[in-house]
């Protein structure tokens, strides 16, 4: 299953009157599940763009590519947690516990690191950019001081390969939730 099959399970779910009629939602959590949603199969195909360039007319130093898939990454698992976070109305975990769980941290650090606040990670102890010369499509590298010199190697495939298939999961453990939750007032119908 893919993860727009998978927003669509949980987006017709989501439309059902059971579904409605056990999740009292105000208008705001309304609008940020259909809205993480979106965000999350928009960055899908984003993604999937971004694969879907052939390596021999990517160009030689590809930044602009690096940090846009990077971001759309950083995005979709953005969108997959606030959809967990109502969904299974857990307010217990916070972002980090959720990114740690479905194994985010490692590309949500190197977003960060190059893409995010790469001239002043925390508060100005760690500076980081892309190498220059020559990046392929899915392997690059980064460096930086922290305060010693640190650099790192990037293979962009298995980030992406790694992060599909967690997205995948949380997409099933939300659709889950949902299932049974509704499920429980029938069952003491």
């Amino acid at each position: 299953m893919t993860i727009q099959q998978s927003c669509d399970k949980i987006n017709n779910v989501m439309c059902n009157e059971q579904f409605t009629k056990y999740y009292s939602l105000n208008d705001s959590d309304f609008n940020i599940l259909f809205t993480s949603l979106d965000l999350i199969e928009d960055c899908q195909n984003a993604i999937e763009e971004y694969e879907g360039i052939p390596e021999d007319e990517f160009p030689l130093r590809s930044t602009l590519y690096i940090y846009g898939v990077l971001q759309s990454m950083y995005c979709q698992q953005d969108g997959l947690f606030h959809l967990y976070e109502i969904i299974l109305n857990d307010k217990r975990i916070n972002e980090d516990e959720f990114y740690k769980r479905y194994n985010f941290t490692q590309i949500r650090a190197i977003r960060n690191d190059i893409a995010g606040h790469p001239s002043y990670r925390n508060k100005g102890k760690k500076v980081y950019f892309i190498a220059k010369g020559p990046n392929s499509k899915y392997k690059f590298k980064y460096a930086g001081y922290t305060p010693g010199f640190r650099e790192v190697h990037v293979d962009l495939k298995k980030h992406i390969e790694e992060q599909s298939y967690s997205s995948i999961i949380a997409l099933i453990d939300i659709k889950d939730a949902i299932s049974k939750n509704i499920q429980l007032p029938k069952d003491k119908f």
